[in-house]
């Protein structure tokens, strides 16, 4: 661990952050192109699933919609019907 308690010790430490500072700029640098690239290629397949799966999505909003549109005409179907 390091201890700071003097002149001599704060120089050290001082020299010690600078190469932190200089290996964590060192990681990234390596890791940002890759972080960009991997950040493009998820815009890529996510945009390609949205145009593979939008027929699909619309024609399950579509048939939802109708069968909630016949329930909902049944139920008014049934409160209109007159008691035997």
């Amino acid at each position: 661990m390091i201890q700071v308690t003097n002149k001599m010790e704060f120089d050290s430490a001082a020299d010690i952050l600078r190469s932190v500072r200089s290996v964590r700029e060192k990681i990234s640098m390596f890791f940002s192109p890759l972080k960009t690239a991997a950040n493009k290629l998820h815009k890529e397949i996510t945009g390609r699933e949205k145009e593979v799966d939008g027929p699909y999505r619309g024609c399950e909003e579509t048939i939802r919609r109708k069968m909630e549109n016949f329930v909902t005409e049944e139920k008014r179907r049934i409160s209109r019907k007159p008691p035997d």
